[in-house]
């Protein structure tokens, strides 16, 4: 993963749905992109990826800027260790009352 989508990523998950134009400002600190084409392509390469989708224009919202979205990958869970039929045991407290 590039800088440039370093920065997206990392603001993306922080602060949820974006337009292009938000993510340029929000990405300065991390990457300075030149214009808002420039963010739109590396959301395309993240896009491919299945690390980002796009979603339409939000209710209000003028032109056709899209707003982008960070898609986590499915990760398969472990099987479980506990012997089918069985019980897991209950959480024990670190602190009780006095």
């Amino acid at each position: 993963m590039d800088a440039q989508e370093q920065a997206l990523m990392c603001v993306l998950m922080l602060r949820g749905p974006q337009t292009p134009g938000e993510l340029k400002q929000r990405t300065e600190r991390m990457y300075v992109f030149a214009d808002p084409s420039d963010v739109r392509e590396a959301l395309i390469k993240l896009i491919e990826r299945e690390l980002v989708m796009g979603l339409g224009r939000r209710p209000g919202q003028k032109g056709s800027a899209s707003c982008s979205c960070w898609k986590r990958a499915q990760r398969r869970t472990p099987p479980s260790r506990t012997p089918r039929g069985a019980r897991p045991r209950a959480a024990r407290p670190r602190w009780s009352y006095p």
